[in-house]
């Protein structure tokens, strides 16, 4: 239950604390604490999300940097050297409201998606750019016109098939079949 995984959670960002205060000053472990707190707190985001969605918490929005999630992203997944990343993070990015545990998911899906797409070989671009709807966006008539922050995330695979696209963003929809890893859909 997800209230059981919250009393869990505490020693997983304290005890990184407690061994970063007996490191000698610059010791390489003390990174490696850093991450362990951040997957932790991520955790603890993820189980608040399903909390929200159970209706049994709420969802909190923060501001998001979306071009730092997209770094730490990067820094995270490791492609092999047959892919190509390439990276266009537009500089002056505006920020948003959201959760950062759930714009890293979508974008660790998404990079997965695209490797697996392209047999791991090939190029990936992820892009950022500010954008302003200045009508209703297509298919999306509830987005008003506004100031956004597009992401973008290419690849030189072989596409999305016609009968995929109009299911892609139905919850729980995968490609995946038994044999495979399954996602949980976008």
């Amino acid at each position: 239950r997800s209230s059981d995984l919250n009393n869990l959670l505490p020693p997983l960002v304290a005890y990184p604390e407690i061994l970063k205060l007996q490191l000698p000053e610059g010791h390489p472990a003390a990174a490696t604490c850093d991450k362990m707190i951040q997957a932790a707190e991520q955790m603890a985001e993820i189980n608040g999300e399903l909390l929200a969605l159970g209706r049994r918490g709420h969802m909190i929005q923060e501001p998001v940097g979306v071009n730092a999630v997209v770094r730490q992203v990067v820094e995270e997944v490791k492609l092999p050297p047959s892919l190509e990343l390439r990276l266009n993070l537009a500089p002056d990015l505006l920020g948003v409201m959201g959760s950062s545990a759930q714009l890293v998911r979508l974008i660790v899906n998404l990079v997965t998606n695209a490797r697996e797409a392209m047999s791991d070989a090939g190029t990936l671009t992820i892009a950022t750019s500010n954008f302003y709807a200045d009508e209703p966006i297509r298919g999306m008539s509830t987005i008003p016109v506004g100031q956004y922050v597009l992401l973008e995330i290419c690849d030189t695979g072989s596409g999305i098939a016609p009968e995929v696209r109009q299911k892609m963003f139905d919850a729980f929809f995968t490609t995946k079949g038994p044999g495979r890893r399954r996602g949980a859909g976008l």
